[in-house]
């Protein structure tokens, strides 16, 4: 049973108001709060109100909040001692929705099927039928695994390839376990760093690594870039002192920095510093710090700024076919990325270059479109096949490889993301501000301890003085010769008794102002704390309200998160257009990562040879599909794409 003190180290955005427990499936009232699923359905049994506000709801529908669940299985993971101490143990998942259902599915929305179909009409097999094709046209289930961890991702080796006739082995290195590569029986080569794969062009051989997703613009690094040597991938912030990498990135130490002579940075020109100032906006420091790359930034940059010519990133072909090494990196192009695309993904075969949405929290990671290049056989070159974009959603995976290409999509709602966005960072603040307030409580508690000492102290002086007095008496009684020289002495002693008496009467009313004090700020930070929680769920129950005004609340459901599958249309094709691509999937359940690989060695219905295998991770499973749609789609019977409700148990 999970105790007070375990269920107070769980955060309490992730407690149910109704169990305090750690929300397991939370789900949203009409009225704007979330709440464990079991908890808030024991409640409506027999309730129409909100247990928060205690307000009439307008009905009892729930929506699943799977953006706080995600967020969540998050902490879940980083925090698996803290997490297993205030689990719900009772908790359970919603019942399935309808939707989920293939005959339930709703029609693409036009602005999809244009781009899937630019006649708007769906793709047909060979048949004379309208009727869809079967799943197992086009994709066949064939087990599934535990996801790996780290250190088993890292002991992978790679299948054998075929590249421009040739074979490429791979294989550790027993001492380091470092990936080495051998084309057909030749020498054992070690591959660069970083690398996990490699891709053959007439000019030679680029290595990279599939999961690195690159930036479109990076600092212009002069004769390093010629060189052929790619940016740390750490950037300002790598702490390596041995990094061999270039970094030509600003220090973010500026014109402060203490270790110019050994520094790796670029750091900027004593005349570059703006201090602070007494005014708005000078008296805040821009937030980028040296890195700033605004023109006319108004804010203060007191270590300076380095402004910092940025290029288009590029991949180089660093060895030859026969593995050795040129003297001279051959920069390799993948075409002109969309001028707004911010991120790419390099596949070998595809590369996919990524537009986000607009907003500082959407930059990274939440990308309204993506471009899809791919590499031409015939002209050995990048062709950009097409812009693909999925309206309310973002791209989250994308990849490539062979005939297909998969995308992956979430549900993206702007006033969402900002508002956890922001979430983040108040809650961020919040743990700086209670650290700070902590240390100042345990600082007063010290001085409070002192104090106490010394009152201590004062108070055996007093018992001592009082013995002392006692003491005079009795010498006073048997000496009444001395009355008088012995009262003056008793006189004078008990004015410094009454000296002291009084100092220790005014320590003690400093020490009540000051506990009087300490009281009243923290009543003043209690009810602040109040306010702010007041207004953020003020400010929750106003974006709950926009959710439920949008036109497109059902797209935020998990079940209608799409895997899209691609596929060439026809062997004679060259897939060099966006025309020459077919959507032959369409599954209503996004993934959390994909990966596409050459799978089976057993031959496809129309004797294309090997299937191409798909992976889809879930959670902390992966699922494994053969791709095995006919080299020719025409010959399929039926309408594509498929659209089925489910494609194995469990997904």
């Amino acid at each position: 049973m999970a105790t007070k003190a375990n269920v107070s180290s769980c955060p309490t955005a992730f407690k149910c108001p109704i169990t305090h427990l750690l929300l397991e499936h939370p789900v949203i009232t009409t009225g704007g709060n979330t709440y464990e699923y079991i908890a808030i359905s024991a409640w409506l049994a027999d309730k129409d109100t909100d247990p928060l506000t205690n307000e009439r709801l307008r009905s009892k529908d729930l929506v699943p909040n799977l953006l706080l669940r995600s967020q969540v299985q998050e902490w879940v993971a980083g925090n698996p001692a803290a997490a297993a101490a205030c689990r719900n143990q009772d908790a359970v998942p919603p019942p399935p929705r309808a939707a989920a259902k293939a005959p339930d599915h709703k029609a693409p929305d036009p602005k999809i099927v244009s781009q899937a179909d630019p006649s708007g009409k769906a793709e047909k097999g060979g048949g004379s039928s309208g009727a869809q094709c079967a799943l197992t046209d086009v994709l066949q289930f064939v087990g599934s695994s535990p996801r790996p961890n780290k250190a088993q991702r890292s002991a992978l080796v790679p299948a054998s390839v075929q590249l421009m006739g040739q074979t490429y082995s791979f294989k550790r290195d027993t001492t380091d376990s470092a990936l080495m590569v051998r084309r057909g029986s030749d020498e054992w080569t070690r591959m660069p760093s970083g690398s996990n794969a490699l891709f053959a062009t007439p000019d030679g051989l680029v290595f990279f690594d599939r999961d690195e997703m690159h930036e479109t613009r990076v600092a212009a690094t002069g004769d390093v870039a010629a060189a052929g040597l790619v940016p740390c991938r750490y950037g300002a912030a790598c702490t390596n002192k041995a990094c061999t990498y270039p970094h030509p990135f600003p220090c973010r130490f500026g014109v402060q920095c203490r270790d110019k002579s050994t520094c790796k940075m670029l750091h900027p020109e004593a005349d570059s510093v703006v201090p602070l100032g007494d005014a708005y906006p000078l008296n805040q420091a821009c937030r980028y710090g040296p890195a700033c790359s605004a023109a006319k930034c108004h804010f203060a940059h007191p270590l300076g700024r380095c402004v910092v010519q940025r290029v288009r990133n590029q991949l180089f072909v660093t060895h030859a076919h026969d593995l050795v090494p040129y003297a001279t990196p051959v920069p390799l192009d993948v075409g002109v990325p969309p001028a707004s695309a911010t991120k790419w993904t390099f596949q070998g075969e595809f590369a996919f270059f990524f537009t986000p949405y607009p907003g500082a929290w959407a930059k990274d990671q939440h990308f309204r479109s993506v471009a899809v290049h791919r590499f031409s056989p015939k002209t050995h070159t990048y062709c950009a096949l097409k812009e693909y974009e999925l309206d309310g959603h973002y791209c989250n995976s994308a990849v490539g490889r062979g005939r297909f290409f998969v995308l992956s999509w979430w549900p993206y709602e702007a006033e969402a993301m900002r508002t956890m966005w922001e979430a983040v960072r108040r809650e961020r603040d919040l743990l700086a501000a209670a650290a700070s307030q902590e240390a100042e409580i345990s600082a007063l508690k010290s001085a409070q301890q002192d104090k106490e000492a010394e009152i201590a102290a004062l108070r055996s002086a007093a018992t001592a003085d009082k013995a002392t007095v006692a003491a005079l008496k009795n010498r006073i009684a048997s000496q009444e010769a001395a009355r008088r020289k012995e009262q003056e002495r008793k006189a004078a002693q008990k004015a410094q008794y009454q000296e002291r008496q009084a100092a220790k009467q005014a320590q003690y009313e400093e020490r009540k102002a000051e506990r009087q004090a300490e009281y009243d700020r923290r009543k003043a930070a209690q009810k602040a704390a109040y306010e702010d929680r007041k207004a953020t769920r003020a400010r929750e129950r106003a974006w709950a309200q926009r959710m439920r005004d949008s036109a497109r609340q059902s797209e935020r459901f998990r079940m209608l998160d799409p895997i899209h599958v691609y596929a060439l249309q026809e062997p004679r094709l060259s897939g060099d257009s966006g025309d020459d691509w077919a959507l032959v999937l369409d599954y209503h359940k996004g993934a959390h990562a994909l990966q596409l690989e050459s799978g089976s060695a057993a031959g496809s219905g129309s004797g294309s040879g090997p299937h191409q295998r798909l992976l889809v991770t879930e959670k902390d499973t992966v699922f494994s599909f053969d791709l095995v749609a006919p080299v020719d789609l025409g010959t399929l019977r039926g309408s594509l794409p498929v659209v089925p409700g489910r494609l194995c148990d469990g997904f």
